[in-house]
C-alpha cells in the first residue's frame, strides 16, 4: 500500500484497491491516482501490470510468467505456496501467512439483515 494511503486505511488496502497498479492506470483513476501518487507507484504499477499482460499472454501451459525487470512468478501449485507481492522490487512470498495477516485484520462482516 503506497504510504499516502497508510493514514486513510491503517489496516492495509481496501479490496479492489490494486486496480489502478494492475492496469497501469494511476494517472486516470480517481480513488488511487491523482497528484499524491509517486514515482514508486507508478513504477510498481508498471511491474504489477506486466506480470498481467504475461498472464493475458501465456499459453494455459505455462509454468512461470516472465515480468518487466526479468522477475518470474512461477505458477502456484500444490508444492508452490508462492505468491507475488509488489513493493519498490517484487519478490515471492508464501501465501498462507499474508492471508491470514489479513484475515486477521479484515473486519467482521455485519450480519445479514432479515429484513431486506
Amino acid at each position: 500500500m503506497p504510504t499516502w494511503r497508510a493514514a486513510q486505511q491503517p489496516k492495509g488496502a481496501i479490496h479492489s484497491a490494486e486496480i489502478a497498479y494492475a492496469f497501469d492506470s494511476l494517472n486516470t483513476s480517481t480513488f488511487s491516482g491523482g497528484p499524491q501518487t509517486t514515482a514508486a507507484d507508478h513504477a510498481v504499477a508498471r511491474r504489477m501490470n506486466s506480470c498481467w499482460v504475461a498472464f493475458a499472454k501465456a499459453p494455459v501451459t505455462a509454468k512461470s510468467l516472465t515480468c518487466a525487470e526479468g522477475f518470474v512468478w512461477p505458477a502456484r501449485t500444490a508444492q508452490n505456496d508462492a505468491i507475488a507481492v509488489f513493493g519498490a522490487t517484487p519478490k515471492l512470498e508464501k501465501a498462507a501467512p499474508i492471508v491470514a495477516e489479513n484475515v486477521r485484520n479484515f473486519p467482521a462482516a455485519p450480519a445479514p439483515s432479515a429484513s431486506r
